[in-house]
């Protein structure tokens, strides 16, 4: 064989090298998803790593996932460290569904754990109850209060329950001041669903107190 007979394979052997590995190149995307099967499930960028960079709100190896929403965990997942020795991430730093809850990728919404509620599972539940037989409220199922209080924060709780307490008790500075919710029952109802109906209360006549009356009188 000729010199140029031995090295034209070997030329043209590289060439095809060359071809196969720019074809590649060129063929090479993104991760496709979504209800089309299109490349980053049409609402991201393919990068020129291959990677989809997505749009807000959207997750996921082919952004096919939506996002739920985050709050402050109601406990952390890694305690008070992060995965890694040096990174302190906190007991209460924002976890999806606030670490109460499961997000669904479809629809970008959590289903909360029993007892939790909020867009991001972010406070708890107040009780529910069936309004007294003797009640005024025309309510013939289960509701929150028993259709007799309000629910709120303990925030607000903690100011009206004691009203006339001096000093007056306050829970402003904790974490969950406004995550943990109760009832705050009207007039003529207790219990911890407002669910009971109070009877008349007055001053015990066999009580006596150096001349102070023993309780108010209320109707």
């Amino acid at each position: 064989k000729s010199k140029m007979g031995s090295g034209f394979p070997s030329y043209f052997s590289g060439c095809f090298l060359l071809i196969i590995f720019f074809t590649f190149e060129s063929a090479a995307e993104c991760p496709r998803g979504g209800v089309d099967n299109i490349m980053c499930s049409g609402v991201g960028i393919c990068d020129v790593y291959t990677r989809c960079q997505c749009s807000d709100g959207f997750e996921g190896p082919a952004c096919e996932l939506r996002v739920c929403p985050s709050g402050e965990a109601w406990s952390s997942p890694y305690g008070v460290r992060g995965p890694y020795t040096y990174e302190f991430r906190g007991v209460h730093e924002d976890a999806v569904c606030s670490a109460r809850g499961i997000c669904d990728g479809k629809t970008g919404h959590c289903s909360c754990q029993y007892g939790f509620e909020g867009a991001a599972c972010e406070r708890m539940s107040c009780p529910k109850g069936k309004p007294s037989a003797h009640s005024s409220s025309t309510l013939s199922h289960t509701a929150t209060c028993s259709g007799h209080g309000l629910c709120t924060n303990l925030e607000r709780l903690a100011n009206e329950f004691n009203y006339w307490d001096y000093p007056r008790p306050s829970y402003n500075t904790p974490w969950d001041k406004e995550k943990v919710h109760g009832c705050l029952c009207d007039v003529g109802y207790s219990g911890y669903d407002c669910s009971i109906k109070e009877c008349a209360v007055g001053d015990d006549p066999l009580f006596r107190n150096r001349g102070v009356k023993s309780d108010f009188q209320r109707s």
